[in-house]
């Protein structure tokens, strides 16, 4: 650890508060976000979280407490909101479109028999 952790201190917090939070895990210490390519040279850019971070759960759980006090949706009821919405839009074009043919077929069918009636 001394090759790669270099003051004391920092293998002491190692050692002390971040090994004792995997002791009942058997794999799978941090997880991998890819962020995308970098904007200058395009390389491929990630970001590696440790879990079980207090710092990050608290984060996660101030974000949680801060969409339920303003009473904001999360992503998926949100989404789920936007489907709804154009659902009922593409669904009333539709009604709308039916109406449509229904009138121009019926004044085609009254021109067709005021004409056979005229003969």
């Amino acid at each position: 650890m001394k090759a790669t952790l270099f003051t004391q201190a920092a293998i002491e917090k190692l050692k002390k508060t971040i090994a004792p939070r995997f002791k009942d895990l058997p794999a799978g210490f941090t997880r991998v976000e890819f962020l995308g390519p970098r904007k200058v040279d395009k390389g491929k850019a990630a970001m590696i979280e440790i879990l079980k971070n207090p710092y990050s759960e608290f984060e996660r759980n101030e974000e949680l407490v801060e969409c339920e006090q303003n009473g904001m949706k999360n992503f998926w009821e949100w989404e789920l909101g936007l489907l709804e919405q154009e659902e009922k839009y593409w669904e009333d074009l539709l009604r709308q479109l039916k109406a449509s043919i229904e009138q121009e077929a019926e004044q085609v069918i009254a021109k067709e028999s005021g004409c056979d009636e005229a003969r």
